[in-house]
């Protein structure tokens, strides 16, 4: 379920807790794929939308490297989705990344986060 889908929650003394907004989920999802080089200028991550992104990753555009690092944020985003773009393949990535590519995915490995 996406943030967008949920209801604020009750807390056990019965008032709401305010429940992070959808924009900043999506301004963290921007700047995970402003780290990695290839994606700086992808279709669908300023402002971030995750199907348009898929999109761009599906068009042609992207080389291989952007493809990876595509997959792998969309994976972050919704690691339950079958995604039309392919499944993120960590082994296929590390093979492909150039080291700008590899320290972007380390350090969200360092302190992971999902929405």
């Amino acid at each position: 379920m996406h943030p967008e889908e949920r209801a604020p929650a009750e807390s056990a003394g019965g008032g709401r807790i305010r429940a992070i907004e959808t924009s900043d989920y999506a301004s963290r999802m921007t700047a995970l794929a402003f780290t990695f080089p290839s994606l700086r200028r992808a279709v669908g991550i300023a402002p971030w939308e995750p199907l348009e992104f898929e999109s761009w990753i599906r068009s042609g555009a992207p080389g291989h490297g952007a493809k990876c690092a595509g997959r792998f944020v969309l994976s972050v985003w919704n690691p339950s989705t079958r995604w039309k773009a392919g499944k993120f393949d960590v082994h296929e990535a590390l093979g492909v990344w150039d080291h700008e590519h590899r320290a972007a995915f380390l350090a969200w490995v360092g302190s992971p986060w999902w929405p």
